[in-house]
């Protein structure tokens, strides 16, 4: 497994001996190195297979200390100097960094990325910083990142994990990340791994998954293994809801209740939270005495989520249900095409029904076979708009409700 290292660089405090950060013996457990700077640790502990690193710093960072360790070469000695001479001025030119990713290259034999970055980290210029550093990990390949925050300013890390969340966002598709650091006590020091960093993203990505798009796969895969049939209830409620397959929502649903009253055993303690919103979530469906109320609350979670061609077809659905509660018609009937067609047909022609709300019926209709043929033309030759879908939305969801609330008056 390839993976890249991200390492960070402050200021430190120059010694009397002139070093800027204290030598310790970085324990890795089988391996004890001994150095100042844990990134030389890290690469010389061989426990992880990186192929390339960058090292973020300011221009006031001091990058001479990732040679001080190599000062036996004429060539390194000279560059270290001339970076130890740009520090004591107050800032690092991008020659000089350029020379520094050049040696560090031969020296670790990896690639390596330098980027130093204005000095000043403050509310003003954070999402410039952020910007920099998401342009620099949009161009790595590899998926897993090792993030090293043992050197650097306080806020650099917390920056990084806003640039990754900005790349996560357009398609970086990361699929590990691990936070490591090397806790200074004297002579010897720790290394500290904290893997539990990614657990954390990967639950945050299946929840949200879910419970946006109703997409299940994650969240089940990540719950099998403490709670199995929660897992496949799961999966078959967000795979009916992805499907529109609404109206048989009853057996899912129950298999989730079902779950949900089980005793839970070794379940951990990211579970707990997560089974209230799914209780809460089972609640909302099971409030639902009916499938046109049922149908009709599925809309409406789906136009909360924006998705509105879903919206407009479940709203569709909810009118068909209740024309089967309207004329009493057994269940068997649900889904049977020409027997849905009939009863809204003959449901159009009741007496109670103004002009108005027939024709929006129909036009609910028109909209819901546009939606499912990929956005064909209306009878005029006209192209469906996909701005209008909201208000659409909205103005058929009005109708429906007054119709199914006067035809229930009568």
């Amino acid at each position: 497994m390839s993976i890249t290292l991200i390492s960070f660089i402050g200021t430190g405090r120059k010694k009397i001996n002139g070093k800027t950060y204290d030598t310790t013996e970085y324990d890795f457990g089988n391996k004890q190195i001994h150095t100042s700077m844990f990134f030389n640790a890290i690469l010389k502990s061989e426990k992880y297979q990186i192929s390339e690193a960058l090292i973020v710093g300011t221009s006031t960072s001091a990058w001479g200390t990732l040679l001080e360790n190599n000062l036996d070469s004429e060539n390194y000695e000279e560059l270290y100097l001339a970076i130890e001479d740009s520090f004591d001025k107050g800032s690092i030119n991008t020659d000089l960094i350029k020379q520094l990713e050049d040696a560090l290259e031969k020296i670790w034999n990896i690639k390596i990325h330098c980027l130093a970055t204005k000095p000043e980290i403050d509310n003003d210029n954070a999402f410039n910083i952020i910007a920099e550093y998401s342009n620099h990990l949009s161009g790595f390949e590899n998926k897993h990142l090792l993030i090293d925050i043992t050197h650097g300013f306080r806020s650099m890390p917390i920056l990084l994990m806003s640039a990754l969340q900005l790349n996560e966002s357009m398609s970086m598709n990361l699929e590990s990340i691990s936070l490591i650091y090397g806790e200074f006590d004297g002579s010897k020091s720790y290394v500290r791994e904290l893997n539990a960093i990614w657990q954390s993203i990967e639950i945050s990505r299946a929840v949200n998954s879910f419970f946006q798009k109703f997409d299940p796969e994650a969240l089940s895969e990540l719950l099998s293994p403490f709670w199995i049939s929660g897992a496949k209830a799961l999966d078959r409620l967000g795979s009916s809801l992805q499907g529109n397959l609404l109206i048989w929502l009853d057996e899912p649903l129950k298999q989730l209740n079902n779950a949900l009253n089980e005793n839970i055993t070794n379940q951990p303690m990211w579970f707990y939270p997560l089974k209230k919103l799914l209780y809460n979530l089972y609640r909302e469906f099971a409030a639902n005495k009916t499938k046109s109320e049922l149908c009709l609350c599925i809309a409406d979670m789906f136009a909360e989520r924006k998705i509105y061609g879903q919206a407009i077809i479940a709203l569709q659905l909810a009118f068909e249900a209740f024309t089967f509660e309207y004329y009493d018609e057994p269940e068997d009937y649900y889904g049977d095409y020409e027997k849905t067609k009939d009863l809204s047909s003959g449901f159009l022609t009741n007496k109670s029904l103004t002009w108005k709300d027939k024709e929006k019926i129909k036009a609910l209709a028109r909209t819901r076979n546009t939606i499912a043929h990929g956005g064909s033309r209306s009878t005029n030759g006209g192209k469906p708009q996909a701005q209008n879908l909201p208000s659409q939305y909205k103005n058929y969801r009005e109708t429906l409700i007054r119709v199914i609330k006067n035809i229930k008056g009568c």
